[in-house]
């Protein structure tokens, strides 16, 4: 039977610690990326044929081996970062990263609005078409005062970004609170693509 070395247990030590170091860190994509990376090396190690036989998988528990109180951690530490790995991979899904650039935001839109795309890239192609090309906030200073890549009114983004918030956390999406802004590319994408989707768009947009 295989016995569990010095070395061999202080891996396993040295790749729990740093699994869990960044464990409180915020829920943004970025720390969650890193926890994910780091939770996904622990499953690699244990499903290694070489280290396999720390989980006494074909056991149908550790008291079968010698290595017991071993094969406990190692079967504890592969389930744990097993099902955490699934859990950020979704978390990520749902973390919607801050963008200033019109596109990429029209672009993460479709996470939670499927669909969309197409109706955010005709109505913004035809009301603002330079917000393609800059992270500025271009308005319609002649005219009406509206703004931004949908020339969103204040009033009508405003009376809309709420229930675009709302739903989205409702459905475990996380979006950074900067984008609740009538000024924000992101925030202009989600709550148009909210109206559209939910079927509040009306003659907003008159299309």
């Amino acid at each position: 039977m295989p016995r569990l070395s010095a070395i061999t247990i202080a891996l396993i030590v040295a790749i729990a610690i740093a699994a869990t170091t960044a464990q409180a860190a915020p829920q943004g994509s970025q720390q969650l990326q890193v926890r994910l990376q780091k939770s996904e090396s622990v499953v690699r190690f244990f499903i290694n044929p070489n280290h396999v036989w720390l989980r006494a998988a074909r056991q149908v528990n550790c008291q079968q081996v010698p290595w017991t109180r071993s094969c406990q951690i190692a079967r504890e530490k592969f389930t744990f970062h097993r099902h955490r790995a699934a859990k950020l991979r979704d978390m990520l899904e749902r973390t919607i990263p801050m963008t200033t650039n019109w596109t990429r935001a029209m672009r993460y839109a479709q996470r939670p609005f499927p669909g969309t795309y197409e109706w955010l890239e005709r109505i913004s192609n035809r009301e603002c078409r330079a917000c393609y090309t800059t992270s500025a906030f271009i308005c319609n200073y002649q005219g009406s005062g509206a703004c931004g890549p949908m020339q969103f009114m204040s009033g009508t983004f405003y009376g809309h970004a709420d229930d675009a918030r709302a739903y989205l956390t409702a459905h475990g999406y996380i979006v950074d609170p900067a984008a609740w802004n009538w000024r924000s590319q992101l925030g202009q994408a989600l709550t148009a693509a909210y109206m559209r989707y939910t079927g509040q768009d009306g003659c907003h947009w008159c299309l």
